[in-house]
């Protein structure tokens, strides 16, 4: 079954839709949106605290995938956050990040894709909530291989 066409009569603007008084979600106060964004980077790292014969024990690369994703209320015009105030983070992971070694980079931490995920984390928290306060939830997804990742999360008001 087809749904009928839309005319100009039963268009409803996105405005209204997200208004308090038309959104079938009006009577329910936590709602969340979550948004996503990819950044990618290449980078070297060795892993400390291995037997020698263990593959990640040695210098090796990888094709990093970093995944920034976001929770919180809509702002003026209806974004939980403008993509384009997100290219701060993108420089941060081109410059600290893309072909460097990560063991440099992070002193004192073993880059392991679970710290790299912390590590990431605390920066575009402490960021997050300067710039944008009104931001819920914020993880940081990080992939080593097109088949593993690893994720961080931080939630307001939690320890």
């Amino acid at each position: 079954m087809n749904a009928p066409p839309l005319d100009a009569a039963s268009h409803v603007s996105a405005r209204a839709i997200h208004s308090e008084h038309t959104s079938p979600l009006a009577g329910y106060p936590s709602r969340l949106f979550r948004i996503h964004k990819e950044f990618a980077f290449s980078a070297s790292h060795r892993l400390t605290g291995l037997p020698p014969e263990h593959q990640c024990s040695r210098l090796h690369g990888h094709n990093y995938v970093v995944r920034l994703a976001l929770a919180g209320p809509l702002v003026e015009p209806g974004f939980v956050v403008d993509y384009g105030d997100l290219q701060w983070f993108g420089a941060f992971v081109d410059e600290r990040l893309d072909h460097r070694d990560l063991n440099e980079q992070m002193p004192g931490i073993n880059p392991t894709a679970e710290n790299l995920c912390e590590w990431l984390l605390a920066f575009t928290v402490e960021r997050m909530w300067r710039d944008h306060s009104h931001i819920r939830w914020v993880e940081i997804s990080v992939s080593e291989t097109p088949k593993t990742f690893a994720a961080c999360s931080w939630t307001a008001g939690e320890q």
